[in-house]
């Protein structure tokens, strides 16, 4: 009894399916294949045949089970399906907002205030485009002299758009098929044409507390990119009735394209005057794919509960999508310590706002434990005071010093985009080093020095008591004897010059603990003239620094800037700063160094 090899196609090669073919066939116990000639007979095309189907059935079957997983899936529709699953909302399209204060001359009115409805229109210009802005809620301007004005007014660019649908048995959910919605802005209403009658509803994440009663309405991903509107069958919410209309209004957006509008004028509200008060930033378009995957099963982790750090993060970040940056802490560690409270930093393009901040603690407050209340905290900054000292040997390379320091000057940056720019990131010297190194083959070795130093901005004439945490141990220096001059000193505490008391000054550390602030051109002497001591503490263990009732007259540029010497030469941001490196603050030094 003859036995029939088994043909092991493993292949996803045409040409590798179509030499396993050949192995078959001529392995016949039989000998019916012998002498055939696979590559001049019509052999050759029915093998052909052959292989074109077995290369599409592996290449079928194997992207069919690939896409049956969410991290190997590749296509937007498999992705969408798998993460509904998980409950996950992609996060939309986002309008840029800006902040604007209104003042309304009109001596028409007497009232004590008047209101600015929502969806007021405001227009920019960007080149020759032009952007619609809206409120998205009523504001109030309140008489101030002649004037009516309203300060912090939330507007966000895009366009308004409404569908109708009538609720039917073959059409209970609504699909909204207009690319680039902003989900945030979403409204349901039922009966809408009938203000008496009127029913919004409101969006909901999630089931918890939701009773068969409540008006809500739930947001999930549909195919080719579109998002879909569904009720809760009155278990998990009110389920509108059969034939009511219902009213939907949302609005599209631009994406980033508006950016940066700092100019707006409206004519909706008659004799206003619009001053901005934060450019127009945060527009961003949708998830990608890549981050969806990433977030997504991160989501069914969190539940919509915030207990862990981690949790807060990521459900602010789905949320909101103009926040760029979280860092979350608990309370403890603030100065001074505020028990029971969990401090989240929130870097948002355009700067955090009074308004910004209670919309995210409102967010927060049914998903945070009991006794645990969120502060919400602008972010601050720790930037990087940076020499490069470069040995450059001009027979290795022809580009000129220029291009050089060109050249390291454009990959720190680089490596501020990139690295940086973020809460608790780290500035590696070796890491940038090597990356110094490798730019071009004349470089032949480069020596880094970073201080860390944190901009401080006190208004001029008044007396403040700040402190500032660098988070790290700080170099400890030597003591030096308590007398107005001194040559032998070097501080590890140090500040950039400012006015006080109508001379050129600076504060620094003495050695023991205390700051004094002295002469800066005798400083630079090497001198010592004490102005005024103990005016500050250092503690060198914990890297934080306090002043006392320190005023200054005057100071140039945005602020001092307070330098502190680290014994980790590496910096490291503190959880609440976000790590920067300025263009400003590198100093490249090339030196030519002669090759025997």
């Amino acid at each position: 009894m003859s036995t029939t090899p088994v043909l092991p196609i493993t292949e996803l090669d045409f040409f590798q399916a179509k030499n396993q073919l050949k192995d078959f066939l001529r392995t016949d116990p039989n000998g019916r294949f012998r002498d055939i000639d696979f590559e001049g007979s019509n052999m050759s095309v029915l093998l052909d045949v052959l292989s074109y189907n077995t290369y599409q059935n592996n290449f079928y079957t194997n992207m069919a089970i690939s896409e049956m997983f969410l991290d190997t899936a590749q296509l937007e529709n498999s992705i969408v399906s798998h993460v509904k699953e998980l409950n996950y909302l992609p996060r939309s399209a986002t309008s840029a907002r800006a902040i604007v204060n209104i003042t309304i001359t009109d001596s028409t009115q007497t009232d004590a205030t008047l209101l600015i409805p929502e969806n007021t229109r405001f227009v920019t210009n960007q080149g020759s485009t032009r952007f619609n802005f809206f409120t998205r809620e009523q504001y109030v301007a309140r008489k101030s002299g002649l004037n009516y004005i309203a300060n912090g007014v939330e507007i966000y660019e895009g366009e308004l758009i409404e569908e109708a649908f009538i609720v039917s048995e073959q059409r209970k959910s609504i699909r909204l098929v207009n690319e680039n919605i902003d989900t945030a802005s979403i409204r349901v209403f039922e009966n809408y044409e009938q203000p008496l009658d009127r029913i919004e509803y409101v969006y909901r994440k999630d089931i918890f507390g939701v009773s068969s009663t409540d008006p809500v309405f739930y947001v999930q991903p549909a195919f080719d990119e579109t998002y879909e509107i569904t009720f809760g069958g009155n278990r998990f919410g009110k389920e509108p009735p059969l034939n009511t209309q219902i009213r939907v209004l949302y609005r599209i957006t631009n994406v980033d394209e508006s950016n940066g509008s700092c100019k707006f004028t409206t004519n909706d509200i008659r004799g206003a005057s619009v001053i901005t008060v934060s450019n127009a930033a945060g527009g961003a378009p949708k998830e990608s794919l890549q981050d969806i995957k990433f977030f997504a099963p991160k989501s069914i982790q969190v539940q919509e509960r915030a207990v862990t750090e981690r949790d807060y993060e990521i459900l602010l970040k789905q949320r909101f999508n103009e926040i760029k940056d979280i860092s979350v802490f608990g309370g403890d560690e603030l100065d001074p310590p505020r028990f029971g409270k969990v401090a989240i930093a929130v870097n948002v393009a355009g700067g955090l706002s009074d308004i910004a901040a209670k919309k995210y603690e409102t967010f927060l407050r049914d998903k945070t434990p009991v006794g645990i209340q969120p502060i919400l905290l602008p972010p601050e900054y720790l930037y990087v005071d940076l020499s490069v000292d470069v040995s450059f040997s001009p027979k290795q390379t022809s580009v000129s010093t220029d291009a050089i320091e060109n050249d390291i000057l454009v990959a720190l940056q680089d490596y501020n985009l990139t690295k940086l720019n973020k809460f608790g990131s780290t500035f590696e010297l070796s890491r940038v080093s090597s990356m110094i190194d490798t730019l071009n083959p004349g470089i032949i070795n480069n020596t880094i020095s970073a201080i860390p130093y944190i901009l401080y901005s006190p208004d001029f004439n008044q007396k403040r008591s700040p402190t500032f945490i660098f988070g790290t141990s700080l170099e400890s220096p030597c003591r030096f004897a308590r007398a107005n001059r001194t040559e032998s000193y070097n501080s590890f505490v140090r500040s950039s010059t400012f006015i006080f008391e109508s001379t050129e000054a600076i504060f620094e550390d003495n050695g023991l603990g205390s700051i004094n602030i002295v002469n800066a051109r005798n400083r630079d002497a090497g001198v010592v003239e004490i102005i005024k001591r103990n005016v500050g503490t250092v503690d060198y263990d914990t890297g934080i620094v306090k002043l006392s009732d320190f005023r200054v007259e005057f100071y140039d540029g945005n602020g001092i800037k307070i330098f502190a010497s680290t014994q980790d030469k590496n910096v490291t941001a503190p959880k609440q700063r976000v790590l920067i490196l300025d263009s400003n603050d590198v100093k490249i030094i090339i030196k030519e160094v002669s090759e025997r």
